[in-house]
């Protein structure tokens, strides 16, 4: 029997849509993907505690290493010291007048003094610098004598002027004092000169008076002893002065500096015990350069008595020194600008085990019974060769070495020491 089927509608007819199908696939692809990244990034954030210990663990200890040097194996002693001049000085502003007082100051500190520097001005007047032995003790005119004309005649040969110290004050000494006012900025001081004297005609009592010839009173120059500020040596450089406007009193003074630049420090004798004249050392100053230098002297410190405050400043008594001044004489005379008035770190050698030899760690040195001395030198692939030595000298630490036969060692190379 044969069975006949309707024919299907038109819409109906043909095979299975396959867009349907692919994009089944897509999803289920999409959603195995999701589920890989989830289970991955929960795998990097949730960690067992195993995971956690295994991570937190330190690495593997990789070996120590130190680098050769090359110098002397010496023990120092470091100070911290300050950079001076060696000698300070304080000098006394004089005057005459019933009240004085500073109108000016044209010496800031740090300044130089020559001779004929002007210090300070008092009342109007100069106040001179000038190099010599002892202050003035008088005003001196054309015609006086003596040493502090010849002090006066010096400390104007070494101003630069032409004169021979004679001990007179004559013509060639006024002019020369009158151009050092002139080139301070001054006129020299004068005074009038005293009339001669001539006999009168006799008294009815049979006496005679002298009396003053009735003429012009001249005028002369007269250089006052207040006026000069006398140093025993110089060029110096000012420290301290009064500020305009200082009364001038007994005490009224300027503070200078001179001499050569040192690094000194005062310290508890006990601190300075092993420390010696001569010692050789090294000065660090402010700006990091280092300078050779020599430990000059190591003496009581000046002291003043707690029960007088305005005491001059005497040495300690040798039996009762608590305190020594350190003096560290600086080589040569570059000392770097910047450096004085700061601190700086000194360095005193006090032994030296050996001279010009390598340096490491005595960690880095290998001995032991019935063996030469060694140390393992890191290769350049990280791999260690071992090195014969001759240790020379220990100290501190530090042990001076040499190599023994071929064995190749120089500054900069790694040495194990753990």
């Amino acid at each position: 029997m044969t069975v006949e089927h309707e024919p299907l509608p038109v819409h109906m007819a043909g095979p299975p849509r396959p867009k349907r199908r692919a994009w089944r696939w897509v999803l289920a692809g999409l959603l195995v993907c999701a589920l890989f990244t989830g289970g991955w990034f929960a795998a990097t954030r949730f960690q067992s505690p195993e995971q956690i210990a295994a991570g937190a663990a330190a690495p593997e200890a990789g070996p120590i290493t130190a680098q050769v040097t090359e110098g002397d194996l010496a023990r120092t002693v470091s100070v911290s010291t300050s950079i001076v001049r060696q000698n300070h000085l304080t000098v006394v502003i004089a005057s005459e007048d019933t009240f004085a007082v500073v109108t000016r100051q044209p010496a800031a500190a740090g300044a130089a003094v020559t001779n004929g520097t002007v210090l300070s001005e008092v009342n109007g007047r100069p106040r001179l610098a000038l190099q010599g032995a002892f202050p003035f003790y008088r005003d001196l005119v054309v015609g006086d004598s003596g040493p502090d004309v010849v002090q006066l005649q010096a400390g104007l040969q070494l101003a630069g002027f032409k004169i021979t110290p004679d001990g007179k004050f004559g013509k060639s000494t006024e002019n020369a004092v009158k151009s050092l006012y002139r080139a301070a900025g001054y006129d020299l001081l004068t005074e009038d000169v005293p009339a001669p004297m001539t006999p009168a005609s006799p008294a009815t009592d049979g006496s005679t008076a002298p009396v003053a010839e009735a003429t012009a009173v001249p005028q002369r120059a007269v250089l006052s002893r207040t006026e000069f500020v006398v140093f025993a040596a110089l060029p110096a450089f000012v420290t301290s002065t009064p500020p305009v406007g200082t009364p001038i009193d007994d005490d009224s003074a300027i503070t200078v500096e001179s001499g050569k630049i040192v690094a000194t420090a005062t310290l508890e004798a006990a601190a300075l015990r092993e420390l010696q004249p001569g010692m050789k050392a090294t000065v660090q100053g402010p700006d990091g350069a280092l300078l050779p230098a020599t430990v000059e002297s190591i003496g009581a410190a000046t002291v003043t008595p707690p029960e007088d405050p305005d005491a001059v400043a005497a040495p300690a008594a040798a039996p009762d020194v608590d305190e020594l001044a350190l003096v560290v004489s600086i080589d040569g005379d570059a000392v770097p600008d910047g450096w004085l008035g700061f601190d700086a770190l000194t360095l005193v050698t006090v032994e030296v085990a050996a001279s010009d030899s390598l340096l490491v760690p005595t960690l880095a040195v290998v001995t032991g019974a019935g063996e030469a001395a060694h140390l393992l030198k890191q290769e350049d692939d990280g791999s260690f060769t071992r090195i014969a030595v001759k240790e020379i000298a220990t100290l501190a630490g530090q042990s001076a070495i040499s190599p023994v036969g071929d064995a190749v060692l120089a500054p900069g190379d790694l040495v194990r020491i753990g």
